[in-house]
Order: C-alpha cells, then structure tokens, then sequence
C-alpha cells in the first residue's frame, strides 16, 4: 500500500517532466530545421513522419532527467509535508520506501534499453 503512493508520488512528476521535455526537445528540432521543412514542398504528413522518427532519440534523452526530477520532487514533497516522518515514525524504514521507485527504475531502464536497441535506429 505505501509501495504503491511513493510511486505515485514519483510516477506524477516523472510523467509531466517527461512530456514537457519532449515538447521542448521537438520544438528545439524543429525550429532547427524550420527553413528545410517550411521552405521546401513538404506536406504535413511529412512533418508527422519527422517527428514520429525523432521521438525514439528524444525520448532517451528526456526519460532518465525526468525520472530523477520525479525522485527528487516525489521524494521532495513527501518530505516537506512531514510524511516521510510520520512513516519512519511507525517504523517503516526508508530501505522500504525505496523499493518501489527502484523497481520502476529498473523498468524504465529496460524500456529505455528496448527502445534504444529496436526504434532508435530506425530514427
């Protein structure tokens, strides 16, 4: 049970970081090679198929920063509103309480090592 609200508490912000990143990142691509994609004939499904081919490499750049700022504003919030206290107050140790964002970690890192060893070329 307290598994599950750490890693809600760190699976938020890692969700929200990850999606503001990679927008920053395709819109950085993008304004890159503005004049290439809007001064030539290129149509929007052209544009589309940039993008899906880029997001396998900006997703391996976005996911790890924004798992750790997930940890650290998670872990953060947990302790600014006295809960980690309160925990380690009934006893449960903070070994306990990391167990569950390592485990998503570890998961993270086997779909970041998936991704970049399948869809990663094809970009």
């Amino acid at each position: 049970m307290i598994r599950r609200y750490v890693i809600g508490e760190v699976v938020r912000p890692f969700v929200a970081w990850t999606a503001l990143f990679v927008m920053l990142f395709f819109i950085l691509a993008f304004f890159r090679g503005v004049d290439v994609l809007l001064g030539s004939s290129v149509s929007v499904g052209d544009l589309m198929w940039f993008l899906l081919a880029l997001l396998p490499q900006l997703l391996v750049q976005a996911i790890p920063v924004s798992y750790l700022l997930g940890i650290f504003i998670g872990f953060g919030r947990l302790s600014d509103d006295g809960e980690l206290r309160a925990m380690q107050a009934l006893g449960i140790s903070p070994h306990r309480l990391l167990v569950g964002p390592v485990l998503v970690a570890m998961l993270v890192s086997i779909g970041l090592g998936v991704l970049s060893s399948t869809a990663l070329p094809w970009g």
